[in-house]
């Protein structure tokens, strides 16, 4: 009996021996799921539900991606919503009032896709 269970700790040992583990990406799974929870406690309004409610105005946010060729298309709006949203939750607030994107051109990139919005401290809600 003490055979069989030595055999099979020694094959447990040698088989998590063989598993490569990357500690590198704990960091960056923390603060996707930190990112996640930022951008879930922030409240998208528009312009006119923002004037009804008790706000303070934190200020201006802005997000961009910079494509640097055709094969990489993998960000999107939403996801540059979602920054914003990221970042309003940074400065302490609870409300994004969502302005615009806009797609251009420039030296060091392809295209160039640009969000900004308001970031507010919601202190009543509708």
């Amino acid at each position: 009996m003490k055979f069989i269970i030595t055999i099979n700790v020694l094959l447990l040992i040698t088989g998590c021996a063989a598993i490569n583990v990357n500690h590198n990406t704990k960091p960056y799974i923390i603060k996707r799921a930190q990112d996640a929870i930022r951008s879930s406690v922030v409240e998208e309004y528009s312009r006119n539900e923002i004037w009804q409610l008790s706000t303070v105005n934190l200020g201006l946010v802005s997000s961009e991606y910079c494509q640097g060729s055709d094969r990489y298309t993998d960000l999107t709006k939403n996801n540059l919503i979602e920054q914003l949203k990221i970042k309003t939750q940074r400065l302490g607030g609870n409300g994004l009032v969502f302005d615009s994107c806009f797609l251009e051109n420039n030296g060091r990139c392809n295209s160039l896709l640009s969000c900004k919005g308001i970031a507010y401290q919601v202190k009543d809600y509708l």
